[in-house]
């Protein structure tokens, strides 16, 4: 962490270059040189530089491969290339700046993902819980009292930064051990990160490896460098003095055994290891010093797993297993300590691990000296048919050769070659011209509707819509048993508010997608409430976004439009569901029904459609027709129904296809009491019925009020009926075929009642 005054706890020499050639251009040394500081530094009389000036280091170092190196990109999925001889690798990347997502084939890949925050289950996620890594980050609400937990350097550096920070806030370091242990910087154990030790270590048969990297972990896990460790017993020691407050503690062989969180606070119950006391703290903020787990290349890799051995095993030189002779290499950097030893995931012998990695002759013998990106996808970018070639002279590929084995840089996952081809401005035409975005500018129906969900009211409304908004929380968060370690997919995920939810039940992944810009906010938002290591946004059409796995556990999405089916949305869950959901998944719901009825609604109607026949003197009559066209979508009093409700359709979205939600379907109304029928209505019923407790909500007359409301279908004329006497008819659904978003529907009656006889129909797009 860069802390202000913090120092590495690694020898300068163990930079990005030295161990392996000492007179590279990219050594710490000649850092220092180049930025007039060479002296000075030899004058401080120390092996450990200060991280923020080893940071510029790193910096320094990565602005020389600017050209060669997508800075900026996240890789969000790899998969082999199907279609003849498996032996291409597809690799998936998005820019975090633009969005544009690309598709580059490959043959090698080095995976460096570094480590993620591991958060103990016991703590939700909660804005005021964070991890030790988003200290610099976070912005407290209060500090008045604040606990770190854990027992190693960063939590004695964040508790220490604490202490300085708010002298007279309660600052509370918690650790399960007696006390704080110092790291042990000795010479003999030092050498445990030698790079010849990987050697003797992976030639060791597994169990005796396991327990001599058990050994070793001792030296460089849950330990403070002694430096540190008097800095903070002085500190405590000063708080003893009279006139001072003991206001900064550490409560040590406690361990967490409960946690709750509000709006205002976090309260934790701490027990003791020895005499299980508990004691109960009330704190404004908890930070996390829990560590990093290292398993990110196992969801990157899940589409690979028939090439390769299970748990994605190295071989020495840092190769993942075969299982058979593949034409292509997959290589894993940081994540192998349990056949690599400790310093696989360190900055100690970085350097000597590039350089057998890009130097292996799997790599070097087939960098081609060109390489075809297919089909970049943009987000915003109407033209996604070409294709671009990044071309490299052989001069210049050699020049890349050993620029790259003189320096490895450890943060960088993926190395691409020089791009000569220059990627055209997003927001360009194929004139050269810039293209507009505004109203009437050339936008499709779909843009329209993507453009609507990025407005904040339609947000607003959905989630006060408790009902919708409650049945979904409820659904999750009383099934954790459910969630828990899935990895979950979010169709349409808008605010972000089900995937926290999910998040919230125990997912291990929660992926959400989005067309719409609101989703720039839902990455704000996730963030803000401390769900970024658990929660991948992806902004793009789920037909052609590029998810970072091969399948998914469960499937959430609020796709229901007004009719249930206006918008089209489901059409999108179904091709999710075919594409990612694993056999046996689930959908969250994954039961809808619909329901019609008749209803008096004459009042209304007079003032809907009779309004025409006079508006300020003059007859509007033709407009009546079209008037009736147009459903109506209102909330409708129960004292207004007419008649029996009656189950149209029905909708098991395990089975469901496309095509049935093009649908004729026949119905019968019975009379429940004399009155008249000014109109049908139409709504829908909702169940998560894999639920413990199954879960479900109506968005009809006779239930609590839904953003959906009902929807209204004014008849021609009115119906006189008396009660017992039906209404039969037939009702046709299918998308309209100027924009499939939107609904035709065509409902044809027939009524023979002692007081009159009705046959027509009504045609109406929704």
């Amino acid at each position: 962490m860069l802390l202000p005054n913090t120092k590495m706890q690694i020898s300068f020499l163990k930079d990005f270059a030295t161990i392996r050639d000492p007179t590279s251009k990219f050594t710490f040394i000649n850092y220092l040189h180049v930025n007039n500081r060479l002296l000075d530094f030899l004058n401080l009389g120390t092996f450990l530089p200060y991280r923020e000036e080893y940071n510029d280091y790193m910096s320094w170092v990565a602005k020389a491969f600017e050209e060669d190196v997508r800075y900026g990109e996240e890789v969000v999925a790899l998969e082999p290339v199907i279609g003849g001889p498996v032996n291409k690798i597809a690799v998936m990347s998005r820019s975090l700046s633009a969005g544009i997502a690309h598709r580059r084939i490959t043959t090698n890949v080095i995976i460096s993902t570094g480590g993620q925050a591991f958060i103990p289950k016991i703590f939700p996620s909660h804005r005021r819980i964070s991890h030790s890594s988003e200290y610099n980050y976070t912005s407290l609400q209060s500090s008045n009292r604040i606990a770190v937990i854990g027992s190693g350097q960063s939590a004695a550096e964040v508790f220490q930064d604490l202490c300085m920070r708010y002298p007279s806030s309660e600052i509370f370091l918690i650790i399960r051990n007696a006390a704080l242990k110092p790291s042990d910087d000795s010479p003999f154990v030092n050498e445990i990160f030698n790079p010849d030790r990987v050697d003797d270590l992976y030639k060791l048969p597994a169990e005796k490896r396991q327990a001599r990297i058990q050994e070793d972990r001792a030296t460089n896990y849950g330990v403070v460098r002694e430096s540190l460790l008097n800095d903070i017993y002085s500190h405590l020691y000063k708080q003893k003095l009279p006139g001072h407050k003991e206001v900064n503690k550490i409560l040590n062989l406690q361990q967490v055994k409960s946690v709750s969180v509000s709006d205002y606070s976090v309260s934790i119950t701490l027990e003791h290891v020895d005499s299980l006391i508990t004691t109960d703290l009330s704190l404004d903020h908890v930070f996390l010093a829990t560590g990093y787990t290292r398993n990110f290349h196992q969801i990157l890799l899940s589409s690979f797993e028939e090439f390769f051995e299970p748990g994605f095993p190295v071989t020495r030189d840092y190769r993942v297993k075969t299982k058979s002779t593949i034409d292509f290499g997959i290589w894993l950097q940081g994540c192998n300590e349990s056949t690599h030893g400790l310093a696989d995931s360190l900055l100690s012998i970085m350097a000597i691990r590039g350089m057998e990695i890009v130097g292996n002759e799997a790599i070097l013998n087939k960098v081609k000296p060109s390489l075809r990106i297919e089909d970049p996808k943009f987000n915003f970018y109407s033209d996604t048919s070409a294709s671009y070639i990044l071309q490299v002279s052989q001069p210049e590929l050699e020049s890349w050769k050993e620029k790259f084995l003189t320096c490895n840089p450890f943060t960088l996952p993926l190395l691409y070659l020089k791009m000569n081809h220059k990627y055209p401005d997003p927001m360009e035409t194929s004139t050269g011209k810039h293209a507009h975005t505004g109203a009437g500018d050339g936008l499709t129906s779909k843009d329209y509707y993507f453009d609507s969900y990025a407005h904040f009211g339609i947000h607003e409304e959905m989630l006060k819509d408790e009902i919708r908004t409650m049945s979904y929380r409820n659904a999750m968060l009383q099934n954790k048993h459910l969630f828990e370690g899935k990895v979950v997919l979010d169709v349409g995920c808008g605010t972000g508010i089900l995937s926290m939810f999910a998040s919230q039940a125990g997912a291990k992944l929660v992926i959400g997608i989005d067309m719409s810009n609101i989703i720039d906010q839902a990455q704000k938002i996730i963030a803000r409430n401390g769900f970024t290591d658990k929660i991948i946004l992806i902004k793009g059409k789920m037909e052609e976004a590029v998810l970072p796995v091969q399948e998914v556990d469960i499937i959430i999405s609020e796709w229901m439009g007004y009719f249930l089916l206006y918008e089209s949305m489901l059409d999108t869950v179904l091709y999710a569901r075919d594409r990612y959901l694993k056999k046996g998944g689930l959908l969250f719901p994954d039961k809808a029904s619909m329901y019609i009825a008749g209803i008096e609604d004459g009042e209304y109607k007079e003032e809907k459609i009779g309004f025409w026949k006079n508006v300020y003197g003059f007859d509007f009559s033709d407009i009546q027709a079209i008037a009736l066209k147009e459903p109506l979508v209102d909330t409708v009093d129960l004292k207004a129904v007419v008649t029996d409700p009656t189950l149209f359709l029905q909708l098991d979205l395990n089975t469901v296809t496309k095509e049935e939600l093009s649908f004729t379907k026949e119905f019968q109304l019975r009379a429940v009491r004399n009155d008249f029928v000014h109109a049908f209505i139409a709504w829908f019923d909702i169940k998560f019925s894999v639920c413990h407790k199954p879960i479900s909500f109506s968005t009809g007359p006779q239930a609590k009020y839904t953003h959906w409301k009902s929807t209204v279908f004014y008849l021609n004329d009115q119906l006189t009926v008396k009660t017992g006497e039906m209404i039969k008819g037939k009702l046709r659904c299918t998308p309209n075929t100027s924009n499939p978003r939107d609904l035709d529907i065509q409902i044809e009656y027939q009524f023979e009642g002692a007081l009159g006889k009705s046959h027509d129909f009504a045609k109406i797009t929704l």
